[in-house]
C-alpha cells in the first residue's frame, strides 16, 4: 500500500511537471501568434489592431513584441495622440510648450528597455541610439554598454538575411571604422539590406556614393541617383503616414534635390517642421542652424 502511495506521488509529481510545460508551450504559442497577427495587421496597415496584438505578447514579456510595440510608439504608429514633454535641449527650445504627437519616445524606450534585458539585440542598438540623437532619456554609459551587447546578436541576424540587422549593423560600423577594411565591411552590409529593398539603408548608399569624402570609395554620382530614386517612394509613404525619420528623409531630397526630385526649399521646410513637430532632433537642429534656412530669415 505505502510502496503504490510512493509512486503514486511520483506520478503525480511528474504529471504535474507535464502540466505545467504544457501551460507555458501554451503561452509562448499565444505569444508567438499574437506577434504574427500584429505584423500580418502592420503590414496590412492597420497600426492600431498591431499595437493591440503586439501589447497583448509584450505584456506577458515576449521581447519581439516589446521590440516591435517600442518601434511602433517611435514612429507614432497606431498610438494615440497626445502632449508629449522634451526629451532634448534642443526639443524644449524648439517646441517649449511641448510636442503634440503620437510619437512617444519615452514609451518607446520602457519597450526597448524590456526587449534588451532578455536579449534583444535590435533594441539594444536602438537605445543606443537614443543617445546619439541627443535625447536625455538614454545615458552615454548606457549607450555604450548597448552597443557592446548589441553587436554580436545583430552581427549573427545580419548573417542569417535580417535586413534591419543588417542595415543597424552597418550604420554603427560605418560611424566606427578605422580604416578602409572597416568601411568596406560596414558598406558591404548596408549594400546587402539595400538589395533587399531597405529603404533606409537605399538612401545611405545613395549618400554613400555622392559624397566623394569616404576613403575607398569613388564618387558616382549615377549610381547614388539609382539608390536615391529606388528609396523615394517608400520613404515618401511612410513620411505622409506620418514616421518622423521619413519627413526628415524626404525634405533632405528637396533641400538638396536627389532621388528626382527638384531642389525646393519650402517643400523642404515643410518637411522638416513636421519632423521637428514630433520631436525630431536633426529637423529641429537643421531648421535652426542650415545656411540655407538661416538665409531665409533675414530680412
Amino acid at each position: 500500500m505505502f510502496r503504490f502511495f510512493r509512486i503514486s506521488r511520483q506520478t503525480a509529481g511528474l504529471l504535474a511537471l507535464a502540466l505545467t510545460a504544457a501551460i507555458f508551450a501554451a503561452c509562448a504559442q499565444t505569444q508567438q501568434s499574437e506577434v504574427e497577427l500584429g505584423k500580418a495587421a502592420y503590414s496590412a496597415r492597420d497600426y492600431e489592431t498591431a499595437v493591440r496584438h503586439y501589447t497583448a505578447a509584450a505584456e506577458q514579456g515576449d521581447a519581439e513584441a516589446q521590440y516591435l510595440l517600442g518601434q511602433c510608439y517611435l514612429k507614432g504608429k497606431g498610438v494615440p495622440v497626445g502632449k508629449r514633454a522634451a526629451t532634448s535641449w534642443m526639443q524644449e527650445f524648439y517646441t517649449p510648450d511641448g510636442l503634440v504627437t503620437a510619437v512617444d519616445k519615452v514609451q518607446a524606450v520602457e519597450w526597448f528597455r524590456k526587449a534588451a534585458a532578455q536579449g534583444h539585440a535590435k533594441a539594444r542598438m536602438h537605445l543606443g541610439i537614443f543617445y546619439e540623437m541627443e535625447d536625455a532619456i538614454v545615458t552615454g554609459k548606457e549607450a555604450e554598454e548597448c552597443f557592446e551587447k548589441a553587436v554580436p546578436g545583430l552581427r549573427k541576424e545580419a548573417e542569417q538575411g535580417d535586413a534591419e540587422a543588417q542595415q543597424l549593423l552597418g550604420a554603427y560600423l560605418i560611424g566606427r571604422a578605422k580604416n578602409e577594411e572597416n568601411l568596406r565591411e560596414a558598406i558591404r552590409w548596408v549594400r546587402k539590406a539595400a538589395d533587399q529593398g531597405d529603404a533606409e539603408s537605399q538612401f545611405m548608399l545613395g549618400v554613400i556614393c555622392s559624397s566623394g569624402d569616404i576613403p575607398g570609395v569613388k564618387k558616382d554620382e549615377a549610381e547614388a541617383d539609382k539608390w536615391f530614386r529606388k528609396a523615394i517612394g517608400p520613404i515618401r509613404t511612410a513620411a505622409e503616414e506620418g514616421e518622423p525619420d521619413a519627413q526628415y528623409l524626404l525634405g533632405t531630397t528637396y533641400l538638396d534635390g536627389i532621388g528626382g526630385e527638384k531642389k525646393d526649399l519650402e517643400k523642404a521646410k515643410e518637411w522638416f517642421l513636421k519632423a521637428a513637430k514630433q520631436g525630431d532632433t536633426r529637423a529641429q537642429v537643421l531648421l535652426q542652424y542650415h545656411p540655407e534656412f538661416v538665409k531665409s530669415k533675414e530680412p
